[in-house]
């Protein structure tokens, strides 16, 4: 706690010493964050929330989840987690994090319950995906980007995997369902719509005004020139957008200089990750009741996932067969960058299941006493 206490006051002091040292970038950096927003976050994620609670309070959701109950049953999750995970692949990221709390405040959920569904329905958005990023990979960009998203659900269904499996089923029962009428359903829809895109805008500001901030600084340049002898300049220069914010990364990896298939590694990367941003606008949802870095290192754990099932996958994508070319000398200074990612991968699942240990520990305490 005092840790995480002092990296809050080392941030948040750092942060005001860069806006007085900078203030001309800073301010700049505040624009184009809300302009970003207003341009493309709030057109493509507004509509989605919308839409999301509408099927979930009018019971769609789970109507339409209703045939793949018996996957819901086997992760050990109520039937209402499934309509959850469907409007979280429909709409994407932060989603998924948003009616995973909600359920969570309905008692819906047991604590374990409610990470493992955080952790599943954790995916980019199709229209993000495909109409962003997919231009940027060139020919077959679309192919790629449709292989990207079942990667990154690949991903987020193995960290959903990695939590543990709960012994019981959700810690209350599902509640009986009602037929509101759509007048009543509309306002709420629009109001949580809406006050849900207020901790968007807030993240994508504060870490364009931080990527801003450590760009003029030169940390950028510092950190891309310790990761250059293992990634080769052009990844390196990409890795600090892709760790921060996912349209920044997302574009720096699409456009980073390599083979096709490696530039397609960095967006799955990007994607999957989401930044640090997107991670915090999951985690202003979610609340306290979610460890905050067992989530991140799941996410990490998802990245790693997703990053090794497109590996597998992309011989088999429609390309051309040039895209299919091996990778020049050149590129081999990025196979240690694999090696690090499988180790991070294989470290977040020893992390995960010790901690998970040492919780089902914590929780099996007080069952032995006796009541008085």
């Amino acid at each position: 706690m005092r840790a995480g206490r002092a990296a809050a006051m080392a941030v948040g002091a750092m942060l005001a010493l860069g806006m007085l040292a900078y203030p001309a970038e800073a301010v700049q950096a505040a624009r184009d964050g809300l302009s970003l927003f207003a341009s493309n976050a709030l057109p493509s994620l507004l509509p989605f929330f919308i839409a999301a609670q509408l099927l979930t309070r009018s019971g769609a959701a789970r109507l339409l989840a209703r045939p793949l109950r018996p996957l819901w049953r086997a992760l050990r999750l109520p039937d209402a987690a499934g309509g959850v995970l469907l409007a979280s692949l429909i709409c994407g990221y932060p989603s998924g994090a948003r009616q995973t709390a909600d359920l969570a405040a309905s008692g819906q959920l047991t604590p374990q319950q409610t990470l493992r569904l955080a952790a599943l329905a954790s995916h980019p958005g199709p229209l993000f995906t495909l109409g962003a990023v997919a231009p940027q990979l060139g020919p077959g960009g679309q192919t790629i980007a449709l292989a990207l998203l079942l990667c990154c659900a690949l991903g987020s269904l193995a960290a959903g995997l990695c939590t543990g499996v709960p012994k019981t089923h959700a810690a209350a029962q599902d509640p009986p369902p009602d037929a509101p009428s759509l007048l009543a359903i509309l306002p709420e829809a629009l109001r949580d719509g809406c006050l849900a895109m207020l901790p968007v805008a807030g993240a994508v500001c504060f870490f364009r005004v931080a990527t801003a901030l450590l760009g003029a600084c030169g940390a950028l340049r510092f950190l891309a020139s310790l990761c250059a002898p293992l990634t080769g300049a052009s990844i390196a220069q990409a890795l600090p957008h892709i760790a921060l914010e996912l349209v920044s990364g997302s574009a720096a990896a699409a456009r980073s200089e390599g083979p096709l298939q490696l530039r397609a590694l960095l967006a799955c990367a990007a994607l999957a990750w989401g930044g640090l941003s997107v991670q915090m606008q999951c985690l202003s949802f979610l609340g306290r009741g979610v460890p905050a870095g067992r989530l991140i290192m799941l996410k990490a754990m998802q990245t790693g996932a997703a990053m090794a099932a497109l590996l597998v996958l992309w011989p088999f994508l429609p390309l051309r067969q040039t895209v299919f070319a091996p990778l020049p000398p050149s590129a081999a200074a990025t196979y240690p960058l694999g090696a690090l990612l499988a180790c991070t991968l294989l470290l977040g699942v020893w992390m995960s299941q010790r901690s998970a240990g040492g919780a089902g520990g914590r929780r099996r305490s007080p069952v032995g006493r006796v009541p008085s």
